[in-house]
């Protein structure tokens, strides 16, 4: 079941991860519910790093496994 499950995510576009490679880091106390800011581009100071190579390595991952012909069972 879980070979399946990781061939359905093949139908998973590289666009679809972007975000899961962008880091971003403020320098402040801190953001989020939980605190006065809520997002960090609210911010006074705070940097994002796109990390190419591991969406890179991502895309090459999911165009080598093979497409799902079964449905992926919960």
């Amino acid at each position: 079941m879980t070979e399946r499950c990781l061939s359905a995510a093949a139908g998973i576009g590289v666009d679809d991860l972007r975000r899961l490679c962008i880091l971003r880091m403020s320098f402040v106390k801190g953001w989020g519910s939980d605190h006065p800011i809520l997002s960090i581009e609210e911010t006074p100071c705070w940097i994002e790093t796109h990390l190419h190579r591991a969406l890179q390595h991502l895309d090459e991952i999911l165009q080598a496994m093979p497409a799902l012909r079964l449905e992926c069972l919960h």
